[in-house]
């Protein structure tokens, strides 16, 4: 439909970052990086994620954030 889209993986720290952007050839770029993303059992710290989107991006954005929060401080921070 022709909407931008990035990725970024993340834990402590922003790990790999792709700012949004269309077309087949972006898209490859997408899968390559969450192909290489490993999990790690580092406590992710996600304003530190969302800051830099939130700031790059004051319009109307839809994020989607895949995590796991088993840990119960982990889900009580999100």
């Amino acid at each position: 439909m022709g909407d931008l889209v990035g990725v970024a993986v993340y834990s402590r720290q922003v790990k790999a970052n792709l700012p949004p952007a269309r077309g087949p050839g972006h898209l490859a770029e997408i899968a390559e990086i969450l192909a290489r993303a490993q999990p790690d059992l580092d406590e992710p710290d996600l304003p530190r994620a969302l800051h830099p989107l939130l700031v790059r991006h004051p319009r109307r954005t839809l994020v989607v954030l895949f995590t796991e929060l088993a840990d119960q401080r982990a889900s009580d921070a999100v």
